[in-house]
């Protein structure tokens, strides 16, 4: 029955948050933490990184009232993750070598704009979490999953 009502509540989200276009993709997963479930897509808004607009996904958590946020920056031989929440950022990057998380460039940040702390010794513990090159949509599943013990409860 619990499951039942899971599937029946990630439905609705999906409903409610507009993920019908026929070119969006949508996953769901487990973040094993107190967040609970997640379900990440296309945003239908694009994040503004240093005053221009970047490809932008969406990520829900069944026990968040905020959705998070990530705008998608790619580079050369790199490709930066923007994680804003209503009140922290993190970066997360996927370099050839693999994929982990850092503090966030100042470059990148929108200064003074968020308030609580990222837990540092998880940031530690999160620089390499895959040893491979990831793409949008694996790294998107990835920092739905692992987000979570950055953010300071």
């Amino acid at each position: 029955m619990k499951t039942l009502k899971n599937i029946a509540a990630v439905l609705l989200l999906i409903i409610v948050t507009g993920f019908t276009t026929a070119n969006a993709k949508a996953s769901v997963g487990d973040s094993y933490t107190s967040y609970g479930k997640y379900l990440c897509g296309s945003a239908q808004t694009q994040m503004e990184v240093n005053g221009a607009k970047v490809p932008t996904y969406v990520i829900y958590y069944n026990n968040v009232t905020e959705p998070v946020y990530v705008g998608v920056i790619t580079e050369k031989k790199c490709r930066s993750f923007v994680v804003r929440g209503n009140d922290f950022e993190v970066l997360y990057q996927c370099k050839p070598d693999g994929f982990g998380a850092k503090r966030m460039k100042r470059a990148l940040s929108e200064k003074n704009k968020y308030s609580k702390p990222i837990n540092m010794q998880n940031l530690k513990y999160q620089e390499k979490i895959c040893a491979r090159h990831l793409s949008v949509d694996e790294a998107i599943d990835f920092i739905a999953c692992y987000l979570p013990d950055l953010v300071q409860q």
